[in-house]
């Protein structure tokens, strides 16, 4: 989110095509049982079709690729975004009328 704030306020080229490769390095993780849901590297990026994991971390990430969308228009993110949103909606979101963490 940092490096895509950058490219918008400064207009410095460099910043978004740095912002994407620090996405697709996420996809790094190759062996099996190295990724973790914890930090949102169980499976390749654009391949996410939940939200699992530390929430933090995840919204963070998704953040991050919202922003990556808006500057970029790149389809496949966008796909990945809906399915992810939809798993919240429709499976992850509870309406409790708590406020906090406890």
């Amino acid at each position: 989110m940092g490096l895509i704030e950058l490219y918008r306020e400064t207009n410095d080229p460099q910043y978004l095509p740095a912002a994407m490769k620090f996405l697709e390095m996420r996809d790094l993780v190759t062996r099996t049982g190295e990724g973790g849901d914890d930090n949102q590297d169980r499976v390749p990026f654009l391949k996410k079709n939940e939200a699992v994991g530390h929430a933090v971390r995840a919204n963070y990430l998704l953040a991050s690729a919202a922003d990556l969308f808006a500057e970029t228009g790149d389809r496949a993110t966008w796909q990945m975004l809906e399915r992810v949103w939809t798993n919240v909606v429709e499976r992850k979101l509870y309406l409790t009328g708590a406020c906090g963490a406890l």
